[in-house]
């Protein structure tokens, strides 16, 4: 009987045969997923939307729970659309990337840790902690410090924080025993340490990977980039509001039923901060890095704005329960789901990338046409492309083709990056696809004109 899960992680025949870059859940729970769905484009698009139902479920009952008082009631939708107007989280929900499943889990971590039930909020931590872990590595590691924030806040005495904190440390450490005498989880993850982590901080990653200081205020850009959107939005219904208040003669405001959200608001802040600062100092960057911080950012803008969001004509105290959920609750979810469409059928996603496809299919046609004169054999791919990694899976699988990494007279055609510099002892051959540019050796390319 074959397994439900590939617990051998391999990219390539000729490029990462062994593949350690990550930690292997996700790649193991894809693996399932494709078993139960078959190999096809949407394959993957479906294991995302799984997760981002997965997510926005989540979201709604977090709110409910643990967002109290009234005012705060019908909040749901303006973290929704905040959420949903960053750029880095909207592409990610239509992407099969780690970034989903590691806020899923990240997120079910830190909401466990509120639990006023010390067993389950320690159980709750440990457990998806583990479960992040082993998804992504040590930047899964922040919601460990969320008892801590709660205590901060003054959220949690220090005796429940002391027991949220053993609870939890006493189920990662039994679940680490576990992971450590099951061959399959061991091996992937001391490969992983050994070939990303070990090697990103001693500087040996190869010199296409990111990672170098002038990339740091590229970050910080475009994390500032991505928050402008809900920030400008709230800057907007601010001061819509203040014109508002300031031509209405009667008393609009309210106090809240208590003063829980505004620690919360502190909290859910600390959690954001711990979530992405230690990314702005890794040796390796990349934005959609971000990805799990920013439901804690936007969370923590909702409520903190609320007190004035709640005043906008749309969404106010005085109206009823129901007329909130249609006018706000209800205009979010369906804009969430716009959104959710938009994500999984964008045009340059890797699985929808249908430019990339026809040039492949080209190339796959001009090989075969080479091959069967018995001339050459095989792709190469210069190493400007070595981290378009959809191209590797194109070629791999729609075409059963794995590419070499080291171009060499024998192979038929060499592909390098559109308008690049050519390659010595190699001959352009076309230009017309919208991707490469073509090449082949001079040998091959006096063969063929014989």
């Amino acid at each position: 009987m074959q397994e439900w899960y590939s617990t051998q992680l391999t990219f390539s025949d000729t490029f990462y045969y062994e593949f350690s870059e990550h930690p292997p859940l996700m790649f193991w729970m894809g693996s399932l997923w494709f078993r139960l769905m078959g190999d096809h484009a949407w394959t993957e698009k479906s294991f995302a939307l799984v997760i981002a139902v997965g997510l926005l479920l989540g979201f709604y009952h977090f709110w409910k729970k643990q967002v109290p008082g009234r005012a705060f009631s019908c909040g749901w939708g303006w973290w929704m659309l905040l959420w949903c107007l960053v750029s880095g989280p909207l592409w990610g929900l239509g992407q099969f990337i780690l970034e989903n499943p590691l806020t899923l889990f990240t997120f079910l971590a830190v909401w466990s840790a509120m639990n006023l039930n010390h067993l389950y909020a320690g159980f709750g931590l440990g457990l998806f902690t583990w479960l992040a872990f082993i998804t992504k590595g040590p930047p899964a590691l922040f919601p460990i410090a969320a008892p801590w924030l709660l205590w901060i806040c003054r959220l949690r005495s220090t005796r429940e924080t002391v027991r949220i904190a053993a609870w939890s440390s006493f189920v990662l450490g039994i679940l680490s025993v576990f992971g450590w005498l099951w061959l399959p989880l061991r091996s992937a993850m001391l490969q992983y340490w050994r070939a990303q982590v070990q090697a990103v901080f001693k500087g040996d990653r190869p010199p296409n990977e990111y990672g170098s200081e002038h990339m740091r205020i590229d970050m910080v850009f475009t994390f500032i980039q991505q928050m402008l959107i809900p920030i400008l939005l709230l800057l907007l219904c601010y001061l819509f509001y203040k014109f508002r208040t300031s031509r209405d003669s009667e008393k609009i405001s309210e106090p809240f039923d208590n003063l829980d959200p505004q620690k919360r608001t502190l909290f859910f802040t600390f959690v954001a901060f711990s979530a992405s600062a230690p990314l702005f100092i890794s040796p390796k960057l990349l934005p959609h890095y971000l990805i799990p911080s920013y439901p804690w950012w936007t969370l923590a803008m909702t409520t903190a704005a609320l007190p004035f969001l709640r005043q906008l004509p749309f969404h106010t105290y005085y109206e009823s329960k129901l007329k909130h959920q249609l006018i706000l609750n209800i205009s979010a979810f369906v804009f969430v789901l716009i959104c959710l469409v938009y994500a999984l059928t964008k045009r340059n996603a890797p699985v929808r990338d249908f430019s990339l496809q026809h040039d492949i299919k080209q190339v796959v046609e001009l090989l075969k046409r080479k091959e069967q004169k018995g001339e050459c054999s095989g792709i190469a791919i210069s190493s400007e492309l070595h981290g378009q990694h959809s191209t590797w899976a194109y070629f791999q699988r729609y075409y059963q083709i794995s590419l070499f990494t080291n171009p060499m007279p024998e192979h038929c055609l060499i592909l390098k990056g559109k308008e690049s510099q050519g390659i010595e002892g190699f001959r352009l051959i076309s230009d017309s696809t919208s991707n490469f540019d073509i090449y082949t050796a001079h040998s091959i390319q006096v063969k063929s004109v014989k």
